[in-house]
């Protein structure tokens, strides 16, 4: 990769074009993460300390308590406080990792906590990101806290512990939305020496036969680990086969960046791969400068379209919603009038639609605008050769989903608490919670995809200005070119310019 980047570079450095995002990819190093997670006391903490062979690297609390997403990632120069808590604000604050052991957490405060280690075993995964997060027991923000993670993961570990292998319902609900967004799971079940053999093999099999109901692979693999052992080899070897297939996607995923910048080089040779006279040339410019403006305006029209379309979809998710929750209704009722709380229940349900409908109408809406907006605004007055790269990256089009929020959520725990003599009492209140929860949900729909558009038109309209000053770049190289008079050196350069378009396409077409 790196070996194509150096070409490319040579030959924009060739002839004075930018290698902004080609720097930008030789000082990156992306890796995947990893979440691990689990209910509180499964033994999650003490996995990776095992792992990792430290003694007390992360809390092993016997009560439970507030806790923070830890990522722990792998460097060549660990500094002596290795540690960095993450503040709300942006602020960072160094610890050794005795100090942090000892650190009483605010969460309130916190974001997360990043280690930076030089450890063995995290050296041969280079590629990951170990996630500790916080215990999936119950609530809305566990299911939330616990898939926060799905758009830059490469896999997630669920951690049982053998003396209890049993599915809670919020674990049931990240499942669900695990196997919408197609991530793999892994599962290590803990403290395989707190159980007999028999006790064991009776419970994996009947865990492995109600997670085959919401994990997408019919083979599950489970990786299983003692606490008196601390034997991790099973863990350890899951891990690295993701570390293999991090490293392909780190791969894939820079061609793409690498194919998209090629492709413009390849439009400025493409121009400079002309012959015109000075009075053509003239043309050429009041042309590109009449390309550019009508571009412009078409950008303008289509996203304007695209912005209607957009609030009609949101409609169409917010109906499907609706006609979900309403099929729920009895459901709800009886678990109110149990006084059970239905926040993660009625989360779960529009977080589901909305995973469904954002990847089968919204992603496709924008591929579909994105590709109608790219042939809109193309700017070419040199007739250079078609060649299509797509300007959208499966990334650019994630969403961040909706989750109910704090007002919403609070009139539903009130609700939830009372005692009532009939389920027809009942039925105002629940109208009300779901009539409040979708229309809570339309409207951050509505914000997330108006911010998301508006991301898309500073791209494009970016795109559209460098194309614009590439090509009178382009016009400039050919007035200089077509007042030499040496004839020799325009052959040679015209020799150089073949062999340059040939390397360049040959990337492209790999």
């Amino acid at each position: 990769m790196y070996e194509i980047i150096k070409e490319l570079r040579q030959i924009n450095d060739y002839y004075g074009l930018q290698n902004v995002e080609y720097e930008k990819l030789e000082e990156l190093n992306p890796r995947s993460y990893v979440p691990i997670i689990g209910r509180f006391s499964v033994g999650k903490s003490a996995l990776i300390n095992s792992l990792l062979q430290y003694k007390r690297l992360l809390k092993e609390e016997i009560t439970p308590q507030p806790s923070l997403p830890t990522e722990i990632y792998y460097t060549a120069d660990e500094k002596s406080k290795p540690v960095e808590v993450i503040l709300k604000d942006g602020r960072k604050l160094p610890y050794s990792i005795s100090d942090f052991s000892n650190l009483a957490i605010e969460q309130t405060e916190m974001d997360r906590v990043c280690m930076e280690l030089n450890n063995e075993f995290l050296a041969a995964c280079y590629n990951l990101i170990l996630v500790d997060m916080p215990g999936c027991d119950v609530g809305v923000d566990a299911l939330v806290n616990s898939v926060s993670y799905v758009n830059e993961c490469i896999a997630y570990v669920i951690v049982f512990s053998a003396e209890d292998l049993t599915l809670k319902t919020t674990m049931i609900n990240i499942l669900k939305e695990l196997r919408l967004h197609k991530i793999p799971v892994g599962i290590v079940i803990t403290k395989t020496d707190k159980v007999d053999d028999a006790k064991l093999e009776k419970d994996s099999t009947r865990l492995k036969k109600l997670l085959s109901r919401y994990i997408e692979d019919s083979k599950i693999e489970f990786a299983f680990t003692s606490s008196y052992k601390s034997d991790t080899k099973q863990f350890a070897r899951y891990l690295e086969t993701l570390h293999i297939k991090a490293a392909a996607r780190v791969y894939s995923k820079n061609y793409a960046t690498v194919k998209k910048e090629a492709s413009k080089t390849l439009k400025y040779l493409g121009a400079i791969n002309n012959t015109f006279t000075m009075s053509e040339i003239e043309i050429l410019g009041k042309q590109l400068k009449q390309n550019y403006r009508d571009a412009l305006k078409d950008m303008i029209i289509r996203f304007r379209e695209f912005e209607n379309h957009t609030l009609e979809m949101i409609e169409d998710i917010v109906e499907e919603m609706a006609l979900a929750l309403e099929g729920c209704e009895n459901i709800l009722y009886t678990m109110i009038y149990n006084k059970q709380n239905i926040a993660e229940y009625v989360n779960s349900v529009i977080r589901t639609i909305a995973i469904s409908s954002l990847k089968s109408h919204v992603a496709p809406l924008i591929q579909f605008y994105m590709t109608r907006i790219t042939n809109a605004i193309t700017i070419n007055v040199f007739n250079t050769e078609g060649f299509v790269v797509n300007v959208i990256n499966k990334d650019d089009y994630i969403i961040e989903l909706p989750v109910l929020n704090a007002a919403v959520t609070s009139y539903i725990k009130e609700v939830c608490s009372i005692k009532y003599e009939t389920k027809d009492a009942i039925k105002p209140k629940l109208r009300k919670i779901l009539i409040d929860a979708l229309t809570d949900v339309r409207y951050q729909l509505s914000n997330i995809l108006s911010i998301r558009i508006n991301e898309l038109r500073r791209w494009f309209n970016q795109s559209l200005c460098d194309d614009y000053a590439l090509y009178e770049k382009a016009l400039e190289y050919l007035k200089d070119y077509t007042d030499a008079e040496d004839t020799i050196d325009n052959d040679e350069r015209r020799i150089l310019l073949a062999k340059h378009l040939q390397k360049i396409k040959k990337i492209i077409n790999e």
